[in-house]
């Protein structure tokens, strides 16, 4: 099996170059969030020991935190500690741009921290309601800059990008 492609973050050239007869399939499946085959994850495990820090990664995405930890444990990685740390911590910074409220996403284990441009809705009764109002109202800021005091996020998150 070819894994350059997982090595370069290319999980839909993956999942269109092999079958989806193939581990590697299912495992690029998992790390893009899309099903769960536990079986195909257990047989990568298995022929190919090597890839344990994609498939640790996997089973967390899938929502088997626990399983993931122990697998990163036996493993010696920088990226296998970095996550392993991350996932030991007692919640994961996240910033990010969304047009949801940042206490909108029910898991206690990550903080949103809302950058970039301030974004209305419109409520039901039809008055314009701000969203995330911790964050900047001025075009062109550096994101860098929005981001809060203190923070050392771990993961950026956009919900929709455009180009113009």
């Amino acid at each position: 099996m070819n894994f350059d492609p997982l090595a370069k973050g290319d999980l839909v050239g993956i999942t269109r170059k092999n079958g989806d007869s193939e581990a590697i399939h299912h495992l690029a499946m998992n790390l893009m969030g899309v099903g769960y085959m536990s079986d195909s994850l257990d047989s990568l495990q298995k022929e190919h020991p090597e890839w344990d820090f994609w498939v640790a990664v996997s089973h967390w995405i899938q929502g088997d935190e626990d399983y993931s930890v122990a697998l990163l444990r036996n493993q010696n990685s920088p990226q296998a500690h970095k996550l392993l740390a991350l996932l030991e911590s007692e919640y994961i910074d996240i910033v990010g741009q969304f047009s949801w409220p940042s206490n909108a996403l029910e898991d206690p284990k990550f903080r949103l921290h809302p950058v970039g441009i301030q974004r209305f809705a419109t409520t039901p009764e039809g008055a314009r309601a701000g969203m995330n109002l911790e964050q900047h109202e001025e075009p062109f800021d550096f994101l860098l800059e929005s981001i809060p005091n203190g923070i050392k996020p771990a993961f950026y998150f956009a919900q929709m990008l455009e180009w113009q």
